[in-house]
């Protein structure tokens, strides 16, 4: 709990960098009860590109949430033709801007899901002294899962490029990590504070060389999301009018990846496996309805393919995700992290695993709370089983709580333990004033 002497740091500001809308929803959640406990005062910082904005912009008006609102770090110096200067100049206009934008808003605290400017915002801030919490919010991997992320990357991009290419791009990734421009695993950030989702991601970071004593196991506003939910309480009337279906109704969910960040998987492979997922829900149980859940990234393109796979399949956008999960019959999915907050709140999850060629996927995925199927055959023994045989139910029930306990904290505390690491530092600092 938050202590009296909390009333010591009121009045300060609260930054808190999100990209898509959904990260500014949960870091809201936080930056509430940071307001309401502590006194600090939100300002929303969003990473997203131009054309991703309009969502999360329209978020915060409707929320009357302040915009921190900056321009762009000056990217002239990629036309500079030396790739030395070239990525001295791109760090150095970033640094440039991190500063101005801590100068400009003096936020006594940072809490934020991604980075900002090139990745020195955060770095900046803590070398100020300024307590900054990274908060975990969707799924991690080790060092090799980016490593061999990374690999899939540049041969996607290497494909259409010659020798003489080759050797540039590799001379360019070696300039950059001198500059500190390079690849990074998501949660390699120099901050105060990781705090992420459960003692498996701890484990993770640990292995991958993050001292256990910058890593606080909190669970995130995604897990008190699920407690209440699970406790009974959750938006179902907004939930049913959004499907358009009858209020209680059960249904089968296929929540999308973002097919696009998957360099390394041709999309008529994706697609083809989103065919596959759909022929076989509507085969099993022709009379249950489908939902699928589209991922934040997905283009109208997307869309409209969903659409055309059959004109029945309810397409679900901005609807109340844990309870979304929660009232679904089964969920499918490949690698999505909704796999996680299906699993917590005990429903049948199953990872369709059609792709191929992206084998560290399936390795870092094989989650052990979660079924996983390789072919639509199957899927379709699989879909059949949780259908009619009660001990098959039971037996993968077990095994999801196992599981959960070592992947999530659900116990509604999480936001409690989020703004404490908050308050930690803060009150610190008091003291020695």
């Amino acid at each position: 709990m938050i202590s009296k002497g909390s009333q010591e740091v009121r009045n300060g500001k609260l930054l808190c960098i999100g990209h898509l809308r959904h990260d500014l929803v949960y870091l809201h959640k936080v930056a509430e009860r940071a307001e309401a406990g502590l006194g600090l005062e939100p300002h929303f910082l969003i990473t997203a590109p131009d054309n991703l904005q309009e969502e999360p912009r329209a978020y915060l008006a409707s929320q009357h949430l302040r915009e921190a609102v900056f321009p762009v770090a000056d990217f002239t110096p990629l036309e500079m033709r030396n790739p030395v200067t070239r990525y001295r100049a791109l760090r150095q206009a970033n640094l440039d801007l991190s500063r101005r934008i801590l100068d400009t808003l003096r936020p006594t605290a940072i809490l934020a899901t991604v980075d900002a400017c090139l990745d020195q915002l955060l770095a900046e801030a803590t070398r100020r002294g300024i307590p900054t919490i990274y908060m975990q919010v969707a799924f991690w991997g080790d060092r090799a899962f980016y490593r061999a992320l990374w690999a899939d990357d540049k041969r996607a991009a290497a494909r259409p490029l010659t020798l003489r290419q080759h050797v540039t791009t590799r001379l360019k990734t070696l300039i950059q990590r001198r500059y500190g421009l390079q690849n990074r695993p998501a949660w390699s950030r120099e901050v105060s504070r990781i705090a992420v989702l459960g003692r498996h991601w701890e484990d993770i970071l640990a292995r991958g060389g993050i001292p256990r004593q910058r890593i606080a196991v909190t669970g995130s506003p995604h897990c008190d999301d699920i407690y209440e939910v699970r406790s009974g309480r959750g938006r179902w009337g907004e939930l049913y009018e959004q499907l358009g279906l009858p209020h209680g109704i059960r249904y089968f969910l296929h929540c999308r990846e973002h097919h696009a960040r998957l360099k390394g998987l041709p999309s008529d492979t994706s697609r083809e496996g989103q065919r596959e997922i759909i022929d076989v829900l509507k085969g099993v149980s022709p009379g249950t309805p489908i939902v699928v859940k589209m991922h934040p990234r997905d283009t109208p393109a997307d869309y409209e393919f969903i659409r055309s796979l059959d004109p029945s399949v309810i397409v679900a956008d901005d609807v109340p995700m844990i309870e979304l999960l929660a009232k679904s019959s089964l969920m499918i999915t490949t690698i999505s992290t909704t796999q996680l907050w299906s699993t917590a709140l005990d429903r049948p999850t199953i990872s369709a695993f059609f792709w191929k060629g992206v084998d560290y996927w399936e390795r870092a995925t094989a989650f052990s709370g979660v079924e996983r199927v390789f072919t639509p055959e199957q899927l379709r023994a699989s879909l059949i089983r949780y259908v009619r045989d009660p001990a098959y139910q039971q037996f993968w029930s077990q095994k999801r709580r196992s599981f959960v306990d070592e992947m999530l904290v659900v116990d509604g505390r999480s936001i409690e333990r989020l703004v404490q690491l908050l308050h930690e530092p803060l009150h610190a600092q008091s003291a020695k004033r």
